[in-house]
This record gives C-alpha cells, sequence and structure tokens, in this order.
C-alpha cells in the first residue's frame, strides 16, 4: 500500500486531536475539581452520585423530622409534668378533706380550688405546638377537651378575643374610674387569654387596685371584668399601640361580684367541633396515633393522646376514665353520690377517701407511665439524630470518593499530557517531509 503525505497528515491531526480532547478533559478536571461533567464522562459514578445526592438529601428531611418530634416531644413532656402537679394538688386537697375537723364551708373551698384545678387541666390538655394540639391525635386542629359549668357573672363587661395573634405585642391601657392609668404590656410570646387575664391581673396587684379582677372564659374567647359597683364605677380599656387592630376602646360597667351565678361543677369532657356530643369518629380521631419516618423503612408514633390520659387501665387491669373519676370526687365533696344525687355527707367523705382516692393515684400512675414513655421516646430520636448525622457524613465521604479527583493525580496527569502534546508536535515535524510541491514553488 502507498502511503502518501496525506495520510501522514490526516493521522498526524486525528492523533493531535485526540491528545488535545484528553488535555481538555484533564483541564476540565482541575477547574471543577470533579471526575465527570456529564453522564457520558463515567455513566457508572454519574449513577451512583445521583443515589447518593438522593440518599443525603432524605437523610436531611429525615434529620428535620428528628428535630421537629424532639421538640413536640418536649412540649408533651413539660405539659405532661404540668397534669402530674395538678393531680399532685389534687391529691393533696382530698387528704384534707378527710380531716374530721373540716366544716362544710371549708370542704366547699377545697371543692373550688379542684374546680379551677380541673379548668387548669383541660387548659393543659388543649396544649398546642406549632398550630396543632399536642393531645389532640389526628384531629390537631380543634382542641380535644372543653369544661362547662363553673361560676358565670351576670351582666358582666366582656372583651372578646378572636385571635392571640392580634394581642400579642401589644399594649392596652387600663383606666379605673376616679384612678390612675394602668399599661399593660403583652409579651410577644403570649400562648392563651388566660394568660393575658393574668398579664392585666398582675399589673393592676402592682398598682393596688385589688377591686377589680379579669377572668377568661373556659373556651379561650374572652375576658370578662369584675369588680366591685361601690368603689368602682366604670372601666375602660384602650389600645394604645397604634398598630391595633382591637375593638376594645370603651367605657365598661363593672359587675358586683355579688352578682354570680353558680352553674355547677366545672365538668370537663371532650370537645366537639360541630356537635353538641362528640361522635365515635371524632372520638377516634383524638385517639389516633401520629407516625413519623425518621430513617429509610423506620416509622414511629411519637404523640401522646388525650384518650390516653383520660381513659386508661390502672394496675389491676381495671378500666378507668378520668373524666368521671373527676366528677365522682367534686359530686363526695359536696355531700352527694358520684352521679349528683343527694347522700349523707359521712357516706361521700367514706367513698371520697376510699374509692376517689385510689382513682386519682391511678390517674397519677397513668401519667407518669405516658411521661416515661415520652421520655424513652426523646432519647430515641436524640439517638436517631445523632445516627442520621454520622451517616449522612458517611455518604458525603463516599460521594466525595465517587465524584472528586486527586489534585495531585491530576496534575502529574495534566504535565504528563503537555509533554505528550509537545513531543507529538516535534515529532510529526520530522515525520512530514518536504513533497514535490516544496522544490516547486
Amino acid at each position: 500500500m502507498r502511503v502518501t503525505n496525506k495520510m501522514m497528515s490526516n493521522n498526524f491531526l486525528r492523533d493531535m486531536n485526540y491528545n488535545l480532547k484528553n488535555m481538555q478533559r484533564l483541564q476540565t478536571q482541575l477547574t471543577t475539581g470533579k471526575e465527570f461533567k456529564k453522564p457520558s464522562d463515567d455513566p457508572f459514578k454519574v449513577a451512583r452520585s445521583m443515589q447518593l445526592y438522593s440518599d443525603i438529601g432524605a437523610n436531611k428531611q429525615y434529620n428535620e423530622n428528628v428535630k421537629d418530634t424532639i421538640n413536640w416531644l418536649d412540649t408533651t413532656d413539660t405539659a405532661t409534668g404540668q397534669a402530674n402537679n395538678v393531680f399532685q394538688r389534687v391529691h393533696e386537697l382530698m387528704i384534707s378533706a378527710g380531716n374530721g375537723g373540716y366544716s362544710d364551708n371549708e370542704r366547699r373551698a377545697i371543692k373550688d380550688e379542684i374546680n379551677e384545678r380541673i379548668s387548669e387541666f383541660s387548659q393543659i390538655l388543649n396544649t398546642s405546638f406549632d398550630g396543632k394540639f399536642i393531645f389532640g391525635g389526628s384531629r390537631g386542629t380543634v382542641k380535644p377537651t372543653d369544661v362547662t359549668g363553673g361560676i358565670q357573672y351576670k351582666n358582666a363587661p366582656v372583651i372578646k378575643v378572636d385571635k392571640i395573634s392580634e394581642w400579642q405585642g401589644k399594649k392596652l391601657s387600663v383606666k379605673v374610674a376616679g384612678g390612675a392609668s394602668v399599661e399593660v404590656d403583652i409579651p410577644a410570646d403570649i400562648k392563651s387569654v388566660h394568660d393575658i387575664a393574668n398579664k392585666i391581673n398582675d399589673e393592676l396587684e402592682k398598682h393596688n387596685i385589688t377591686e377589680l379582677e379579669v377572668k377568661s372564659d373556659f373556651n379561650e374567647k374572652s375576658l370578662t371584668f369584675i369588680a366591685n359597683k361601690d368603689k368602682i364605677n366604670a372601666v375602660s380599656v384602650t389600645a394604645v399601640s397604634p398598630d391595633v387592630i382591637l375593638d376594645i376602646k370603651g367605657k365598661l360597667d363593672p359587675v358586683d361580684k355579688a352578682d354570680k351565678i353558680d352553674s355547677g361543677n366545672i365538668q370537663l369532657e371532650y370537645y366537639s367541633n360541630e356537635n353538641d356530643e362528640v361522635t365515635d369518629a371524632e372520638r377516634k380521631m383524638i385517639g389516633d396515633k401520629l407516625n413519623i419516618e425518621i430513617s429509610t423503612g423506620v416509622t414511629v408514633g411519637y404523640n401522646v393522646t388525650a384518650s390516653e390520659i383520660l381513659e386508661f387501665k390502672n394496675s389491676e387491669g381495671e378500666s378507668k376514665n378520668a373524666i368521671d373519676i373527676l366528677n365522682s370526687l367534686v359530686n363526695h365533696l359536696d355531700g352527694k353520690t358520684a352521679d349528683g344525687a343527694e347522700a349523707g355527707s359521712i357516706d361521700s367523705i367514706k367513698e371520697l377517701l376510699n374509692g376517689d382516692l385510689k382513682d386519682v393515684k391511678d390517674i397519677l400512675e397513668n401519667l407518669t407511665k405516658l411521661r416515661s414513655r415520652v421520655g424513652a421516646m426523646q432519647n430515641r430520636m436524640e439517638g436517631a439524630q445523632v445516627r442520621n448525622e454520622e451517616e449522612n457524613f458517611n455518604i458525603k465521604e463516599i460521594l466525595s470518593k465517587t465524584e472528586d479527583i486527586d489534585i495531585a493525580e491530576k496534575t502529574m496527569e495534566y504535565a504528563t499530557m503537555q509533554t505528550v502534546y509537545l513531543a507529538s508536535l516535534q515529532t510529526s515535524a520530522k515525520v512530514i517531509q518536504p513533497s514535490l510541491l516544496d522544490y516547486l514553488r
């Protein structure tokens, strides 16, 4: 076969182009720090890298899930601890009520405090976190419990509170007729109408205004102003902050404390969003477990429900209902039977110290068991968070080995390729000899 100059030139250009492509590939790797720029560079490594990026993204979400769950469990632990304190106090009051030297009036005072504790317990069960009621199960946007009964005040001036957010961080001016104006700063992190009432009462007490008291209603929707008519003629409440969007300006005529209506003992009950009574479907939703995925294929239930707190089995396996227990003990303090029928005072006290006292101990044991479960889940979530972070670190290390270059190695390869390129140029200059055309010029 005859070898022509054109064939030699074409072979030279092909080889030179190949060398230039290799130099370009190495130069791109050095500038990007990656082994590949497009899938065709290394399909296997690209596929593996994409899978590793997917794993890292999933792990980040798992880590966010774990962090949110830890915050939820912290709130649950605080709430169950507060509920435990409530029933510890109820237990102490019940023991005091068994004192033979106590009069009916003294037992009635104990009953009044227990009524307040029942209301407090309902507020604890309605604790919210991140816009959801933590004990509400899958019906988290609706509070699980409510209370009825208690003392109401006839014709008392009321200020409606539609949204807590409209009160947060605002300043109010409460002025008693004939007295000084008291400015009340509402904290930005205020959580309930009950807390607003407490804040106003604290400021009034600091200014020695003891004739006026502010109460929140049980539904957490309004503030009621109660005062002594003989000492206070009127109260004005004004929004001081210019950006307040509250219709609370004007004069209020306080109701006399004597104008109160006792609508019976406070009773705890499940709250229905649409009906007078809780339906079976609503009750089931309140008792539902909330699940969250904390790693691939690992899903855990993390919430405590109001149903678990209110309806449980004691150590003897007997079914107990905290709502019935609370109703029973306040009725016994009134000298009645558990269902509210008239009975002898002595018999009621015996029932209080025998059955009711044991039932309250059972509630405390159940709360302790639930709080222990929350603590165990907190430990598990903290362990999962550590494992998740370590796994993410390991995946990133594998990813680095898959797609990152060895700088020293690639620098040497690039230098070698430069030498090869220059050598090919020099060699080609010697291989391509002058042709006949060079002599005819």
